[in-house]
């Protein structure tokens, strides 16, 4: 179901940039439409541009700077990308798109060469709700402008937001075998903190408890090529949070943008590093190529250090700050060989210093953040908390052992308070677990209340579960319990006719993480998706937005059919006549757009 290059782009100035007068078919004329589409694409393109790479506009620029030579083990292309949104030939062919709302959400498609992508984006991210779209490219998104890349793995793709908030923190989750290595992922804890097909996937979670968080990532990058021309071609390289997990590459995001993996060697290495530690901007970026140029034993001028310094200065997440932690020290012991350099000898004591300074004030900040952090207990940060003076504690870092008992002691408190509800005391729980802690005895009889509850909602079942597990308390008779109720839940569904389509989807979702999921309960809620997705079509009664996301869905699940018809509405519907006034501005719905 191959789509051409107009309907691409005609597909991304809606979702991007609002309603148009009108929505050609594949079959229309080209030449006025696509001259009136470009004029309007390259009117937007310096906003487009400035939103995708969030670029610090005041830098200095030293991009002349030469990168050190190594030896060079990887295929690189040159891109011919041009400087015009999106940047690149993309295809909506296995494109996706789904509308997430404050629950959070996944969405997936596969890119090029085999790779997957998962955006998950977790709960109270979005305000109201947003349109997440992944469209793969066809292309490098990369210019003339740029170095030479790596395409072993693919094109990557854009992440785009339809949303009137400026800012969605998400992750961005490569797995590099088409999806096998998520698959064997399924099954191993209910309340999967690893699995980027879960709602509950935190990399920083995942990394404590898979001892990973001093892992180097050295063989992959996550990059973003620069089309601003300003820029002179400069390519961003990504915080990447190791997961512990062979094939998997995760990123933290908070902007739309191009995402690329790379597979690395020392002298693409060297060169991103160069092209990004040359000039002064964005903390993560440049912190993650300090990470790069000490992974590959590449040297840095005292330009490039204090740069990298003065970003690991900004850090103000728990990975951040981390990082901070684990490069400062790491860079005093692995470039003491730059004493040497002759650029370096009037600079080093007070380099060394700063460098310490930076140890002491990044643990100090995890330690302050995490005491106030694990007292609210209804928030995700606040088992990142425990995460975080866990592994600090497990460093015998001055101080940590004595902030990781605090943490604990909230955590106990949130536990005995009668007060709490069932998912903060599961939290605090699980901040036990990760900081390595030892739970109050009420722990017990709250997962077992959770259990036996008949009101307990599926993902209390499968948190107190999980909870259970991480903290020796298990039994083969709760695991059967907590199956069966679950499994109950998901019959119920399946016999409901009125059953929505995310109801669903979290049923086979649930029967697969399970082990449950029969060729014939699959082909069941394979058969209900269907029927449902069909009738929902042939009523045409839905928004552009939700036929965008049924056909992104259709084909996800190999409804080509479905889809072809889903893309047919979305090309069909008409715009409203009131889509002039794009925002409604009221208490109850504030911000929602209804343009259909």
């Amino acid at each position: 179901m191959g789509l051409n290059k107009f309907l691409v782009l005609g597909l991304i100035f809606v979702l991007v940039f609002g309603c148009l007068e009108f929505l050609p078919s594949r079959e229309s004329s080209l030449q006025p439409p696509v001259n009136e589409l470009n004029a309007a694409l390259n009117e937007q393109n310096q906003n487009a541009n400035n939103s995708i790479q969030n670029t610090n506009q005041n830098t200095q620029n030293n991009s002349n700077q030469n990168s050190t030579q190594f030896n060079s083990s990887v295929h690189r292309v040159k891109g011919t990308a041009k400087n015009e949104f999106p940047f690149g030939e993309t295809t909506t062919d296995f494109m996706g798109y789904k509308i997430i709302d404050f629950k959070g959400g996944v969405v997936e498609a596969m890119l090029s060469e085999n790779v997957k992508l998962f955006v998950i984006v977790p709960k109270e991210e979005v305000i109201q709700e947003a349109g997440v779209m992944i469209l793969p490219f066809t292309e490098l998104p990369a210019g003339e402008m740029h170095l030479e890349l790596n395409d072993e793995l693919g094109f990557g793709a854009l992440i785009e937001f339809e949303s009137l908030q400026q800012k969605i923190k998400y992750y961005a989750v490569f797995d590099l075998t088409g999806g096998e290595a998520t698959k064997e992922l399924r099954g191993t804890e209910l309340f999967n903190r690893c699995s980027p097909e879960s709602i509950n996937f935190n990399p920083l979670i995942c990394s404590k408890k898979n001892n990973a968080l001093k892992e180097e990532v050295k063989d992959y990058a996550v990059v973003t090529p620069i089309f601003l021309e300003n820029e002179h071609g400069l390519v961003l390289t990504r915080k990447i949070i190791p997961l512990g997990l062979k094939d998997l590459i995760a990123v933290e995001m908070k902007n739309e943008s191009i995402l690329l993996p790379q597979k690395l060697d020392q002298q693409l290495a060297s060169e991103l590093t160069a092209k990004v530690l040359n000039r002064r901007g964005n903390s993560e970026e440049q912190a993650e190529a300090v990470s790069l140029a000490l992974n590959w034993r590449i040297p840095l001028t005292i330009t490039q250090t204090e740069n990298g310094l003065e970003a690991l200065e900004q850090a103000e997440t728990y990975p951040e700050l981390i990082q901070t932690y684990l490069l400062s020290k790491k860079m005093k012991t692995d470039l003491i060989k730059l004493e040497s350099a002759s650029d370096f000898e009037d600079d080093w004591e007070y380099v060394m210093k700063w460098m310490n300074d930076l140890t002491q004030e990044s643990s100090e900040n995890i330690y302050s953040n995490a005491e106030s952090d694990s007292q609210r207990s209804h928030r995700e940060d606040s088992v990142e908390a425990g995460a975080a003076t866990g592994f600090m504690s497990s460093e015998n870092t001055e101080g940590a052992q004595t902030a990781n008992e605090t943490v604990q002691e909230n955590y106990n408190e949130t536990i005995n308070d009668s007060d709490s509800s069932a998912e903060e005391a599961m939290n605090a729980g699980e901040g036990i677990e990760v900081s390595e802690g030892t739970p109050a005895t009420s722990i017990e009889e709250l997962i077992n209340d959770v259990i036996n509850n008949p009101n307990s909602s599926t993902a209390e079942l499968m948190q107190a579960w999980a909870l259970a597990q991480g903290l020796g308390l298990d039994t083969p008779e709760m695991e059967a319990k907590v199956k069966a109720k679950i499994m109950d839940d998901i019959n119920e569904i399946i016999d409901n006719p009125n059953a929505t389509i995310p109801e669903l989807l979290n049923a086979l979702a649930l029967a697969q993480q399970l082990g449950l999921d029969s060729d014939e309960l699959t082909q069941k809620i394979m058969d209900k998706i269907r029927d449902r997705i069909n009738k929902i079509l042939e009523d045409g009664k839905i928004t552009k937005k939700e036929a965008l996301e049924l056909a992104a869905l259709s084909q996800l699940l190999g409804f080509d059919d479905l889809a072809e018809k889903a893309f047919n509405l979305f090309y069909s519907l008409q715009i409203n006549p009131e889509c002039e006034v794009l925002v409604k501005k009221d208490l109850s719905n504030y911000g929602k757009n209804d343009c259909r």
